[in-house]
């Protein structure tokens, strides 16, 4: 009877080591599972934000388009508003030149006189050459929106900050025409 007290013994030290074990295991096992269902959440939230952030960069540049179509739309309707004003002057002048030519027909029956005189011909390129009528018209056409006549529209932050500093110069614009003026003024070509 000696061997069964140490093989009780024995029993009880085997299974007190496997419970042991198995609640260490468990453990563990709680922990890791813990741990993956933080970092699947934290998967999650990373994936609902970049979702997010996508859907803000599309928004944002669908509302970029929408206004580029809009400003070009602007840009139609104010080319065919200006193309209508002048059909209109053209047609204003021909039938003022028109209204000339019978005009003279009537009072020179014998042809010596020429139909535009010197003063008709200087009086009509002092008016197509008026820096005021000009500006009037680069004006009605909305020529300052345009990157052509003004450098600044599509400048960088960076670059505009430069030229404050005097590190950069609008090298064009003060060129052609002088860093002061407005974009209508440049719109002028000086004599």
């Amino acid at each position: 009877m000696v061997g069964q007290p140490i093989h009780q013994d024995l029993k009880g030290v085997v299974t007190d080591i496997c419970t042991q074990s198995i609640i260490k295991f468990e453990a563990k096992l709680q922990k890791q599972k813990e741990a993956d269902e933080a970092e699947a959440r934290r998967l999650k939230e990373e994936e609902n934000r970049l979702k997010e952030q996508i859907q803000l960069v599309a928004e944002q540049e669908e509302r970029e388009k929408l206004e580029r179509v809009k400003k070009v739309e602007e840009e139609r309707q104010s080319i065919k508003a200006a193309q209508r004003e002048l059909k209109v002057k053209k047609q204003a002048l021909r039938d003022a030149q028109k209204a000339a030519d019978i005009h003279d027909d009537d009072n020179n029956n014998d042809g010596d006189k020429p139909i535009l005189d010197e003063q008709g011909v200087a009086t009509q390129v002092q008016i197509i050459s008026s820096n005021e009528i000009l500006k009037q018209v680069a004006q009605k056409l909305g020529l300052s929106r345009l990157s052509e006549f003004d450098e600044t529209i599509n400048m960088s932050s960076l670059s505009r900050v430069l030229i404050l500093l005097g590190l950069k110069k609008l090298v064009h614009v003060l060129e052609a025409c002088g860093s002061h003026q407005k974009a209508e003024d440049r719109c002028v070509v000086r004599r």
